[in-house]
């Protein structure tokens, strides 16, 4: 092939995603979990109110509360994240050792080509 700009070139480059993070598994496929609350900028509610709301999950109403106690933000609206609830692609992880230690995980699975 020629090209007469390298910018023409950027259009057949191809990346590859490192899957070795991707260590949990379940009927759709291999995946890994990422926060569903915000973090880092904007992330609290005043900064997005419209992104704090309580959401159903396991027969309860939880709020996105950031690690100092207070009032966070989720990363979606409130349609999407329901609607990933539904779909199961919602996880609770509790860490051993730590009494009402949960965090809510989205799925991030892999990318099929």
């Amino acid at each position: 092939m020629f090209f007469k700009k390298i910018s023409e070139l950027e259009l057949f480059k191809t990346t590859v995603e490192d899957t070795s993070s991707y260590s949990l598994k379940d009927e759709k496929g291999n995946y890994k979990t990422q926060l569903i609350r915000k973090w880092g900028s904007n992330s609290r509610r005043m900064d997005r109110p419209n992104l704090y709301y309580g959401v159903e999950f396991k027969n309860e109403i939880v709020f996105p509360i950031l690690p100092d106690g207070t009032d966070g933000c989720w990363r979606w609206s409130q349609a999407k994240l329901k609607k990933s609830i539904e779909d199961g692609d919602v996880v609770l992880i509790e860490k051993e050792g730590k009494k009402n230690y949960m965090k809510k995980y989205t799925k991030k699975m892999v990318q099929s080509r």
